[in-house]
């Protein structure tokens, strides 16, 4: 490098600039690199994001630098910095990684309340459904419901995910209804999506949250349909599949239909899977008895 990022004297007053100074000093691009991985995210939770950056910047690989450069831009977001942190996701050498820094920033404003400004990085962006997603469950922590915004995603997968994570945050706020109402929602939304696979998984992951959120009938329903649409699944994933479908009544508390699924299952693998679910299921349900208690 033509300059020094830490002087010698700077070094000796402070352990991890001594680092820093140390670093630069080090001939393998390689063993470089993995001194930049390991000192940067110390600078960043200590504030200091121009060395951080400056540091992320003379790393060799290209990738390495572009994922460093990004988190010191997600940090500057949290530091209000908006203008330094788009100028270093702007630096970006791969387009995707540029990319996803942008999506990484958008979010982090808008999760900060800045909703119109995290949208309106979403150009910046090669697949912005991560933002609206955010913005969707954003809005909906103020009381507002946005299906405008369900409605310009992309894929039926994205808008589950809106809808669950708004039905976690509702649960969480103590609004049970509300979040059975957007788990009920995101079944519908669940059945629009074509491919089979990812069908199955939607569903599987619903029941889950339904059954955290106190509605197993309604959890047992989605996995009756991602048992149904299990059988259009002609891939070597089905046997896991319906291992997660097992797992999925046994939590709802149906051991019976866990069995009957099960069954179907000849895949080892799978049969393991199924096995320690239901091993991490009783574990739960004994700790939440025990904290009752």
């Amino acid at each position: 490098m033509s300059e020094q990022l830490v002087s010698k004297e700077s070094a000796s007053k402070d352990l991890l600039l001594c680092a820093v100074h140390l670093a630069e000093s080090i001939r393998s691009a390689d063993a470089r690199t993995d001194a930049a991985e390991a000192i940067v995210p110390m600078l960043l939770t200590r504030g200091d994001v121009d060395l951080a950056a400056a540091l992320a910047d003379s790393v060799a690989d290209q990738l390495v630098r572009d994922r460093l450069l990004t988190e010191t831009a997600v940090r500057c977001i949290s530091a209000g910095d908006d203008e330094y942190a788009i100028q270093l996701a702007g630096e970006g050498t791969d387009s995707s990684l540029r990319s996803h820094a942008f999506e990484r920033i958008a979010c982090a404003k808008i999760k900060k309340g800045k909703i119109e400004d995290g949208l309106s990085l979403m150009s910046r962006t090669e697949f912005p459904d991560e933002v609206i997603i955010a913005a969707y469950v954003e809005k909906t922590l103020t009381g507002v419901s946005d299906d405008a915004l369900l409605a310009d995603l992309f894929l039926p997968y994205s808008r589950c995910l809106a809808l669950q994570q708004s039905a976690s945050c509702a649960f969480r706020d103590g609004k049970a209804a509300e979040a059975v109402a957007f788990l009920e929602r995101a079944v519908v939304s669940a059945q629009d999506i074509d491919v089979a696979e990812e069908r199955v998984r939607a569903l599987t992951d619903i029941a889950h949250n339904l059954v955290d959120v106190g509605r197993r009938d309604l959890a047992i329903s989605a996995l009756d349909a991602a048992l149904k649409s299990s059988e259009s699944v002609e891939t070597y994933h089905r046997p896991q599949l319906l291992s997660g479908v097992a797992i999925g009544f046994f939590k709802a508390g149906s051991t019976e239909l866990a069995d009957q699924v099960l069954d179907q299952v000849t895949d080892k693998t799978a049969i393991v899977t199924a096995l320690l679910g239901f091993v991490g299921e009783h574990r739960v349900k004994a700790e939440n008895e025990d904290a009752a208690a």
